[in-house]
């Protein structure tokens, strides 16, 4: 299906922009345009905030859902009704398909490895082998590049570090699979990720701010690159959504604010690795 009106009253976006669009509005609009084949893609985008209520909820935090997330308040109330009642998610309580299908799967994982693997390892893991079976490539693709790339900065800090890697690389495709076993300098995957020598330059910067906005770059680039030939589809759309909240990311964000989150950020993963 093609979407030439909405596409066309999309904003001009660029990676430089300070001003951002409301998510929140964006979404709406969005959800009001889509065929229902489409909007399930868009949503599968959008289940990473779902994830993050969830292991909030696991953790025994009060959180609201995430206004971007797929589902709402009422949603979760059901959930956790379901699962408080039965110890585990059921089709019969109201939320994404899909969503129930990876939730499932990893709640049986995380129960039978929890003195062995974080928690919200194992979710993502599920999270990423479920969005990279959609039958939409271009999708599909996005995710095993985001699973590649992050997976590509664990090994190095790792690697750099003398820790573990092999509890800390996500997922199982080939690419994960060298990372957790190969002792080469470049773990035998540059053959299979386009992207590793920049990431792995990107990675030794010491600056992080200045490193974070180096990745966004790359992924914004690796989205311009892959809708080139889809103007008016789908994937136009919900690369606009993407490029949308890598610019959110920085909204109102001051270099000296932005190091300091990015400083914390590493110094958890830190102590996640070290007290593993």
């Amino acid at each position: 299906m093609n979407y030439y009106y909405t596409i066309a009253g999309l904003a001009d976006i660029h990676l430089s922009d300070t001003k951002v669009l409301s998510m929140t509005d964006l979404a709406a609009e969005l959800e009001g345009v889509l065929s229902k084949k489409d909007l399930y893609l868009f949503q599968l985008l959008r289940m990473k905030y779902d994830n993050q209520h969830l292991l909030a909820l696991l953790q025994g935090r009060e959180e609201e859902p995430h206004p971007l997330a797929v589902m709402t308040e009422e949603d979760w109330n059901a959930w956790k009704a379901a699962y408080e009642e039965e110890g585990k998610v059921t089709e019969k309580r109201k939320a994404p398909k899909t969503l129930l299908t990876y939730f499932q799967a990893f709640n049986s994982k995380y129960a039978d490895n929890q003195q062995e693997l974080l928690m919200e390892d194992v979710l993502a893991a599920e999270y990423y082998a479920c969005a990279m079976a959609c039958k939409n490539k271009f999708l599909a693709a996005w995710f095993e590049f985001n699973l590649n790339l992050n997976n590509v900065l664990v090994a190095i800090t790792c690697k750099k570090q003398g820790w573990d890697l092999k509890r800390r690389v996500v997922g199982n495709n080939e690419v994960a699979k060298n990372l957790r076993t190969s002792n080469a300098r470049d773990f035998d995957v540059a053959d299979l990720f386009e992207q590793y020598e920049d990431v792995a330059r990107i990675a030794e910067m010491a600056d992080l701010l200045e490193r974070e906005k180096k990745l966004d770059a790359l992924k914004w680039n690796w989205l311009e690159e892959h809708i080139l030939m889809c103007p008016f589809s789908v994937e136009k759309i919900l690369a606009f959504w993407l490029q949308c909240e890598l610019l959110q990311r920085w909204d109102g964000l001051t270099t000296e604010k932005g190091r300091k989150v990015f400083q914390d950020m590493m110094d958890d993963f830190k102590k996640e690795v070290k007290f593993q």
